[in-house]
């Protein structure tokens, strides 16, 4: 399908959000810092932006910035310089202090990629990479042989980088394989601007840059060119796993197998995008302004003609973005991010990270050699009541202070660990089957509601099945709906199972309607078709007005929305 866009009236910008002026040009892209922002500015100068465009602090360096200010899981940020030196900084309340420096004698040649267990991935122009821990004064130095152009971390594998002729994959250990003969026929561009590198959900890795489009699967080995006439100024994956690239005067949005589905021409030169939000909305800023469109309607349009860096969209729908004039620029209640994985300066969950959730394996042989895990593991490896109701205690603490994640990244495989004991011892009492130890899973789950994230869905989902506390169940039902989006409608199938067995059961509904609510908001109209059915039998139960109304509430949004 072929659409245009013709240019549509400007939309105002006044009691919309902030303008704030830059004291020089932005570098890289603005960063999401929890609520905040952090902004590499060509004046030397990176400052750290609370929601309402105050200064908390700055950080002067005396030497030019290379591109973003990258933030990690555990709340460190790396930053780039153009001389090679690459420096982590932690942001604190007040002030900005530097943690650890590290560097080479060469340009860095993409943005730090944050991994699991404090490890990042470094690139330089000279064909060298690193893997870099500032916390533990740990570094592998690793040669490429080769120019790196763009790198992702995989949760479940390590960290991939894309060369002129080959994908590589870096282990946190700093061991590597490669496969090459990508593009082995032809001079590929070696500019270190506009290559990107994205990874779906299987594994299949799409690269674009100045020579198009390619997908590789690491399985099999087997690599094609698509749309290779053209060159890419963005990529970001779809809830089909399918690419949706940018170019020049169009946006491409591509099936997983690679065939164009749609196609949107727009009204002047593509420069930076697409972001995609949770309603199926697509940011792009052209060369005359920023628009947002979905389908075939142009819904807005921003006359700031481009100033050499793309917008984000931060995880709670505030829209960043900055003009030729040096003005930042923040719209607020936008529709959150759809996937935002591909999105640099996106939060640390997402930025440059892969859209494949680890395995929970996998996930217990990144953090096994980190300390502070190793005194959580000892204490749950004695398996009794009051060794977990310790370790729980100590973790609804660090969550009361509001940094549960930043301080222990690893807390959901805790939490996983402390879900997954009870579950597996089974009680027969009068007839009903009981599982050991309800209490302790409960607040583990109601922790998990807060933190979970899509690695955490599989294991979820199995423990579930096999839950038969109903309030335990409840509220692992909300945990599993906040673990991300649901391709397969696993989830939704387990939503309208449960439904169907406890039908008179109030509580559930409520659980349910949240659950369904919070896969609506990051699925949007992609989301599974039995959702919908779902919330009907919800509005049209024997359930109370107040849970009914607000169900019907919902029906009519999912109707509502294209």
């Amino acid at each position: 399908m072929l659409i245009f866009l013709a240019l549509p009236t400007p939309t105002s910008l006044a009691a919309q959000g902030l303008s704030i002026p830059l004291a020089g040009r932005l570098v890289g892209g603005a960063t999401q810092a929890g609520t905040g922002l952090l902004i590499p500015c060509e004046d030397e100068t990176l400052t750290y932006l609370n929601a309402q465009g105050k200064k908390i602090a700055s950080w002067t360096p005396y030497e030019r910035f290379a591109g973003w200010a990258t933030l990690g899981r555990d709340g460190v940020c790396v930053v780039p310089m153009l001389s090679g030196k690459v420096t982590a900084l932690e942001l604190g309340a007040k002030q900005i202090t530097v943690l650890a420096q590290t560097s080479r004698p060469s340009t860095p040649a993409f943005a730090p990629v944050a991994g699991d267990a404090g490890r990042w991935l470094l690139g330089w122009r000279d064909g060298w990479v690193a893997v870099w821990s500032p916390k533990e004064s740990f570094k592998i130095d690793v040669p490429l042989g080769s120019l790196p152009l763009a790198a992702l971390y995989d949760p479940e594998e390590g960290f991939w980088i894309r060369t002129p002729h080959s994908l590589t994959l870096v282990r946190i250990d700093g061991s590597l394989t490669r496969w090459g003969g990508l593009d082995a026929d032809k001079k590929v561009s070696t500019s270190s601007q506009g290559w990107f590198l994205v990874q779906d959900q299987q594994g299949i890795l799409w690269s674009g840059g100045p020579d198009g489009l390619s997908v590789f699967n690491p399985a099999t080995g087997k690599y094609r060119q698509v749309e290779a006439s053209h060159p890419v100024l963005g990529l970001a994956l779809g809830a089909d796993n399918g690419p949706v690239v940018l170019e020049a005067k169009r946006v491409l949005t591509l099936d997983a197998d690679g065939t164009v589905r749609r196609t949107l021409n727009l009204p002047s030169e593509g420069k930076a995008g697409p972001i995609l939000d949770n309603r199926g909305g697509l940011y792009i800023y052209t060369e005359r302004g920023l628009l947002l469109a979905r389908d075939s309607r142009l819904l807005a349009f921003w006359p700031d003609p481009y100033g050499g860096t793309p917008p984000l969209l931060t995880s709670d729908g505030t829209l960043v973005w900055v003009g030729a004039d040096w003005q930042l620029r923040t719209l607020t209640h936008r529709a959150p991010p759809y996937l935002s994985w591909s999105q640099p300066g996106s939060d640390p969950e997402h930025t440059g990270s892969s859209h494949r959730p680890a395995s929970y394996a996998s996930l217990l042989r990144v953090w096994k050699a980190d300390p502070s895990y190793q005194v959580f593991e000892a204490l749950l490896a004695h398996g009794t009541r009051s060794a977990q109701n310790s370790v729980l205690t100590t973790l609804e603490q660090q969550a009361a202070r509001g940094d549960l994640r930043t301080r222990w990244p690893f807390v959901n495989v805790v939490l996983l660990q402390i879900a997954r004991a009870g579950v597996s011892d089974v009680d027969l009492d009068q007839g009903r089957i009981q599982n050991n130890w309800p209490d302790l899973r409960l607040r583990a789950y109601r922790l998990l509601a807060k933190t979970a994230e899509p690695e955490d869905k599989k294991v979820l989902y199995s423990l579930l099945q096999r839950e038969y506390e109903p309030m335990v169940q409840d509220e692992g039902l909300l945990a599993l709906s906040h673990s991300g989006l649901d391709p397969d409608g696993r989830v939704t199938q387990l939503f309208l199972q449960l439904q169907q067995n406890r039908s008179e059961d109030a509580l559930l509904a409520k659980t349910l309607l949240e659950g369904a609510e919070h896969l609506w908001q990051v699925s949007g109209p992609e989301a599974p078709p039995e959702l919908g059915n779902l919330v009907e039998k919800l509005y049209t139960g024997a359930y109370p007005k107040v849970l009914r109304v607000e169900a019907e509430k919902l029906f009519q949004k999912m109707l509502g929305t294209p």
